[in-house]
């Protein structure tokens, strides 16, 4: 059975900067590696969005660290530019699954990815700016109410 850790997260426009990025970037790598010496069967469960939830799935590329690609919806890239559906569908490539929330968009569909990846993970680590009017801030009510464990990357 499979270690399954959640990573959650804002998306890119969040962030003040690249350097801001870069660290969170570099940071998260090294939970992940530390993570991947522990557990021998580890597994990342991404929700795809743009910004971490991306950095996420090309950090367990890099490092050969298997994931799980849960969208809201198909077509979830709908409203993207270009080369970031190509990305995207690069991305999946190596997803080792990819589960669906809804069979179609609905205003309900990011949510209940959500609490898939919530239901279906043991812990999770999650880039955070105190916000809790976003679906990063839902998502990590979710997890508190289940009591996994949660480590926030604090940004501001």
């Amino acid at each position: 059975m499979n270690y399954k850790i959640m990573v959650t997260g804002h998306r890119q426009h969040i962030f003040k900067d690249n350097i801001s990025i870069s660290n969170v970037k570099i940071l998260i790598e090294n939970i992940l590696l530390q993570y991947k010496t522990k557990y021998s069967n580890l597994c990342i469960l991404t929700g795809m969005a743009l910004g971490t939830d991306q950095w996420i799935a090309e950090i367990c590329i890099k490092n050969n660290i298997k994931f799980k690609a849960y969208l809201a919806f198909n077509g979830q890239d709908g409203m993207w530019k270009y080369n970031q559906v190509k990305h995207y569908k690069y991305l999946l490539s190596h997803a080792t699954e990819i589960k669906y929330a809804c069979d179609n968009i609905n205003i309900f569909a990011y949510y209940k990815r959500n609490k898939m990846l919530v239901n279906d993970c043991n812990e999770c680590i999650s880039v955070f700016n105190g916000n809790y009017n976003t679906g990063t801030g839902q998502t990590i009510k979710e997890l508190k109410k289940s009591n996994k464990k949660l480590i926030i990357i604090k940004i501001r």
